[in-house]
């Protein structure tokens, strides 16, 4: 049995983060999903006794977000300036 609980916590922190920035590009979307592999603790030997935060590695989170609308040409500015602002937040 794998133990996910550092893959939970870094997904809740990291929608902590990201969704005041996805609101400020996009204001009606409608649901984030942020995702770790279950086994990032494991590969980078992080235990869940250890108070270790995503910002401390380098690591490739899957994020969804969906928006209850057709896409509008404004979409690729607002999602490259939500993708900028979510790196300088993580360099942070």
């Amino acid at each position: 049995m794998e133990d996910s609980y550092i893959a939970a916590k870094w997904e809740n922190e990291l929608e902590k983060e990201v969704k005041p920035l996805l609101k400020s590009q996009f204001p009606y979307y409608e649901d984030i999903w942020i995702h770790y592999d279950k086994r990032v603790g494991a590969e980078l030997d992080v235990g869940a006794d250890q108070d270790a935060s995503y910002k401390d590695y380098e690591t490739k989170p899957n994020i969804m977000f969906f928006i209850p609308r057709k896409k509008d040409k404004g979409d690729k500015g607002k999602f490259d300036r939500f993708v900028q602002s979510v790196i300088v937040k993580r360099q942070s």
